[in-house]
This record gives structure tokens, C-alpha cells and sequence, in this order.
């Protein structure tokens, strides 16, 4: 808890002059911009709200200026990790939900061909020759995308290298 209420006093900064301006200048503000970013990055398990988000900087703000709460806070430690874990289920389920829908949409494009493991390939362009050996391996260029299509995980595109892939027969 106590390294949760340090995180989370770092966020009280941002309220500080020195993020007077729209974009920080110097190392030293680049530095404190990238705490609050790291910072944010650490809440985002808990998919705040607008008003939860409140309650967090009341939070900071009051330790900040060195106000003891009326209740325990380590008493907490175990329903802040409650709440991570209820907020990742929630969001698992729904990234579970979309994803579903997305590959039955994708099942039913022209060419589609849907995996026994349920993944879903749209061949752009078909391969030529002869089929490589079960043992062989297959170069291929790909570009893997998150669900919408826009976020990019990984392409051999980018990588200027078709991958090779050995292939494993069952």
C-alpha cells in the first residue's frame, strides 16, 4: 500500500507549476512528465472513472500535504488488490467479447480460412510451388494487428525480412 500511496502522490505534481506549459522543454520536465506517464500507466489497471478518479487526487493531494486519513490505509492493501483483479477480469471479458465478434466478421470475408485453434487467415496472396515437407519450413510476410485493425504488434513489412517459420505437423 505504502508504494501504491507513493505512486500515487506522484500524481499530485501534476497539478505543480512547473507543468505550467503544454509540453515540457527540458530533461528535468521530460523526466517528471514521464513519472506522471508511468504513473497513469500503473492506474490504468483500474480503469478509473471520472469520478473515482477524483476520489484517487483527493487522495494525493490530502497525503501530499501530509493529512492522515480516518481510517487504516494498510487495512486496504488487500481491497486495492481486489479491485486490480476485479477491473482485469472485467476488462478481459470484455476484450473476450470484441474479439469474438471481430473473428466471426473476419470469418466471413472472401477467402477466410478459420484454424481448428480459431484463428482466422485471409490470405492476401496465394504461395506458388510445390507444398513444403512436414519437416520444412515457409517464409511469409504478415502484419499482425489488434482488434479494429490499426493498432500494429508486429510485421515483417516493417522489418524489411519475410519471416521464416518451420512448420510442425501433428
Amino acid at each position: 500500500m505504502k508504494k501504491t500511496v507513493l505512486v500515487l502522490a506522484l500524481l499530485a505534481l501534476t497539478g505543480s507549476p512547473l507543468f505550467a506549459a503544454d509540453k515540457p522543454s527540458s530533461d528535468e520536465l521530460k523526466t517528471l512528465y514521464a513519472i506522471g506517464a508511468n504513473v497513469a500507466g500503473s492506474l490504468a489497471v483500474f480503469n478509473l472513472t471520472s469520478a473515482e478518479m477524483e476520489v484517487v487526487l483527493k487522495g494525493i493531494a490530502e497525503t501530499r500535504a501530509g493529512k492522515k486519513p480516518d481510517f487504516d490505509l494498510n487495512a486496504y492493501d488487500q481491497k486495492v488488490q481486489e479491485l486490480a483483479k476485479a477491473r482485469r477480469k472485467a476488462a478481459g471479458e470484455k476484450q473476450a467479447a470484441a474479439g469474438k465478434e471481430y473473428l466471426e466478421k473476419a470469418a466471413q470475408e472472401k477467402n477466410a480460412v478459420t484454424t481448428p485453434s480459431g484463428m482466422v487467415d485471409i490470405p492476401l496472396v496465394e504461395g506458388t510451388g510445390n507444398p513444403p515437407a512436414a519437416t520444412g519450413s515457409v517464409k511469409v510476410n504478415y502484419r499482425g494487428t489488434l482488434i479494429g485493425g490499426v493498432t500494429e504488434f508486429d510485421s515483417s513489412y516493417k522489418r524489411g525480412k519475410a519471416s521464416e517459420l518451420k512448420l510442425i505437423r501433428s
